[in-house]
């Protein structure tokens, strides 16, 4: 279960990563200003996954508490 839930932050993590080169390399580039249809895509890009965001973290809120609980019980049975 642990896993799961390092699995499924290191994928957020590395998608918000993802967004920010690709804004990173709009920025750096000479002519940003005029890159309308890229900076709308990258708006929607990040919109989309902070909706992706709050679905997931819906799902992994009570899972996290499941695990700490079960974590918590299998150290105090050592």
């Amino acid at each position: 279960m642990d896993v799961l839930i390092i699995l499924l932050a290191r994928v957020v993590y590395f998608k918000f990563k993802a967004i920010y080169l690709q804004g990173q390399t709009l920025l750096l580039n000479g002519n940003s200003i005029s890159d309308v249809q890229k900076w709308r895509q990258l708006t929607k890009d990040h919109e989309t996954l902070c909706g992706f965001l709050y679905d997931l973290n819906k799902f992994l809120s009570p899972l996290i508490f499941i695990s700490y609980g079960n974590n918590i019980y299998y150290i105090c049975l050592q």
